[in-house]
């Protein structure tokens, strides 16, 4: 923290909060809006899952093509879904954006560690008992 807070990085956190604040986080908001209809937390399981989605698009800029925005949200319904990020969680965002960091196809990686964890296929047997506050929904 005292690395992280010292004022040899002070410049640098001013502009990173300043391109977060200015394009990144606005420009996740629409994508998610738009493509993947989520208008308020309050409909996402996991915001922890946002997490990757801003890393990406910080990274990456504000010209992403439809294809890659399918993948994120692909990759961010089957995180709801599958509960990627209710247990374990440093150990899953350490691994998630390491692979953000370094990957050509980091969506489809993700997508990939979801499905050895548990079958991307849904079945008629996960809806019973859930309720509407489950994922599925």
């Amino acid at each position: 923290m005292t690395k992280l807070h010292g004022a040899d990085n002070e410049e640098r956190i001013k502009e990173a909060r300043h391109k977060l604040s200015t394009e990144t986080l606005d420009y996740m908001v629409n994508i998610m809006r738009t493509y993947a209809h989520i208008s308020h937390t309050k409909e996402i399981n996991s915001v922890y899952a946002l997490i990757p989605i801003i890393v990406y698009m910080y990274k990456h800029g504000k010209s992403l093509s439809r294809n890659k925005i399918n993948k994120i949200i692909k990759w961010f319904y089957y995180s709801q879904i599958r509960n990627r990020y209710i247990s374990q969680l440093p150990q899953k965002l350490d691994k998630d954006l390491s692979i953000i960091d370094r990957s050509q196809s980091p969506f489809d990686e993700l997508l990939n560690i979801i499905k050895l964890e548990r079958p991307l296929e849904i079945v008629e047997e996960e809806f019973i008992g859930a309720d509407v506050r489950n994922p599925l929904f």
